[in-house]
Formats: C-alpha cells, structure tokens, sequence
C-alpha cells in the first residue's frame, strides 16, 4: 500500500468535523444501548465513536476551523474508509428523508441537501483515494 497522504482541503476539513461534533452528541446511545443489553448495537456505535474520535485527535484538530491549510489524513485507511463510508451513507439516508417530506423546517432541506451533496462528494474522493492507494496508486483527494 502506498504511504503517501489523502489530502482534504480547510473547507472539506470543517464540513467533516462540523458532521462528526454532530454525530458524537449522540454518543449517549452507546451507554443506553449497553443497559438494554443490545452489546452488538453497544459496539458498532463504539466503533464509529472511536474512529471518529481519532479522526479528530489525530487528523481534523478540535475547533471549527483551522485556517486554509489542507488537511493530511493520517488515520489507517481502515478507519477513514468506516468514517468515510458511513458519513456518505447517512448523508444519503438525510436526503431521502427530505425527499419524503420529513423534515420540519421549511428552509432546512435545500440547505441540508446541499451540505449532504458536498460531504458525499468529499467522502467519494476520499474513498477513491483509499481505493487507489489500495491498487498500488497515488492517494491525493
């Protein structure tokens, strides 16, 4: 596998970290998940967690912003590809739930709609960068 970087730009940076602050505050479900006793459910949640978490700590820095640096995403490509591929799919899961009319606030689902259509765009580079390191090829996002 190459060891060469996946590189995001500052922008993909806080959209991605703006997506994962929202997803931990339902870490809580890991805790109500393990009291009913569904350990399955308790360690999936676990793991998005932890990837996530890592992703943060070892890559994306706490804060909304930091600068107009690109961003190099050192976590394995193991984790990045689980964040990646779920972040893609609820965006997915977002929209078709807009489409069916659930959600409440008027204004909210173009701009929602908008931000799903750039967190799947910046997490298919970031998998096509994954499946291209995985081919032997250059991992640039």
């Amino acid at each position: 596998m190459s060891t060469s970087l996946i590189t995001i730009s500052a922008e993909d940076r806080d959209l991605i970290y703006h997506r994962i602050l929202l997803h931990l505050s339902g870490i809580d479900a890991v805790w109500l998940a393990a009291r009913h006793h569904d350990f399955s459910r308790a360690n999936q949640l676990s793991q998005e967690f932890c990837d996530e978490l890592h992703l943060v700590m070892d890559d994306l820095g706490w804060g909304e912003t930091r600068g107009d640096e690109p961003v190099n995403l050192t976590s394995s490509p193991e984790a990045l590809r689980r964040v990646f591929e779920r972040m893609r799919d609820v965006a997915s899961e977002e929209d078709e739930h807009i489409r069916a009319g659930e959600r409440a606030e008027p204004d909210a689902p173009r701009e929602r709609e908008e931000e799903n259509r750039q967190v799947r765009a910046v997490c298919e580079r970031v998998l096509a960068a994954l499946d291209g390191s995985a081919a032997g090829g250059r991992r640039g996002a």
